[in-house]
């Protein structure tokens, strides 16, 4: 069972490097909410410009022209062209852009002018917002430098909903698969198995999860699992037997409970793949038992 193509130190570094992109994440989305509460003080129709604020050229605007005034002033042909060299985008999706700005700095004219304050502490938190994603970015591109060296980390990215960052963190938290005999020893170690809370005479009832382990590997089966119930760009669900499996569970559990019993198969596939030492392979319900059943029949015969 032996299956470690890593070294010590590799792991360290990468669990390092892990929980920094994490960290950078959360600094990202902080500054990001501080970000559209500014704005909304400046432009208070800003995202109908806009869905993305932290695109290229949405922080241009905000960072070159944070007031009303300084957007209604600027050369049109200009912005024109600079939205759509940063967007990538025709001058045509720029034009509509630039109209739909105007509009939004119009608006904001009409509503009342926002205090000088407002442009220095939008362009300060740009500023910050900027250098973290560079960092992140800078980050990630280290972790993918050592993740593709790690044959673990390349099977699970064959798992519907687990990209290389997503299988690097899980890899790098659990360190060494040989430490889990079976499917329930690694589950139990991402604390998502049910624990029942009791304190002295007191007997609960509601079981939850146990949250023993650790809290990083418990984030990631959840955004993993959230993106396995996903469409994807073709509208098709990212891993629908997953998806059919939490649609029955949410018809008579909350929806967090339907979440965690999709991690819980999560842990399956991943214990599955590792202990396999193969790719994953999406197999139905049918196809699983019909493969238990023969499996349990040579193990009859053979005895």
């Amino acid at each position: 069972m032996t299956f470690n193509s890593w070294s010590k130190k590799e792991i360290h570094q990468l669990n390092i490097l892990c929980r920094q992109y994490i960290k950078l994440v959360d600094d990202c989305t902080m500054y990001k909410n501080n970000l559209i509460s500014l704005i909304d003080q400046v432009y208070p129709e800003y995202n109908t410009a806009f869905s993305n604020i932290t695109s290229k050229a949405s922080l241009y605007i905000l960072e070159n022209y944070p007031s009303a005034e300084k957007l209604l002033n600027a050369d049109k042909d200009t912005l024109i062209t600079i939205l759509a060299t940063l967007s990538r985008k025709s001058l045509k999706w720029a034009k509509t852009k630039y109209n739909a700005l105007i509009d939004v700095a119009k608006s904001a004219l009409k509503i009342g002018c926002a205090p000088k304050s407002s442009e220095i502490v939008i362009k300060s938190a740009i500023t910050i917002l900027k250098t973290l994603i560079k960092q992140k970015s800078m980050i990630e591109k280290e972790i993918k430098a050592i993740a593709k060296n790690i044959e673990e980390i390349k099977l699970l990215t064959t798992i519907p909903g687990i990209g290389i960052i997503s299988a690097a963190i899980f890899i790098s938290e659990i360190r060494d698969f040989n430490n889990f005999k079976n499917a329930r020893k690694l589950v139990a170690f991402c604390g998502i198995d049910p624990a029942v809370v009791e304190s002295g005479k007191f007997k609960g009832n509601k079981v939850k999860m146990s949250k023993r382990g650790s809290g990083y590997l418990r984030r990631v089966l959840f955004m993993i699992a959230l993106a396995s119930i996903r469409k994807n760009r073709n509208s098709q669900y990212v891993n629908p037997i997953l998806y059919n499996y939490y649609s029955i569970k949410i018809k008579s559990k909350p929806k967090k409970v339907a979440l965690v019993a999709i991690m819980h198969k999560i842990v399956n596939y991943i214990f599955a793949v590792l202990r396999d030492k193969k790719p994953f392979r999406i197999i139905t319900p049918e196809e699983h038992n019909k493969s238990y059943r023969q499996s349990k029949l040579k193990l009859t015969l053979v005895s």
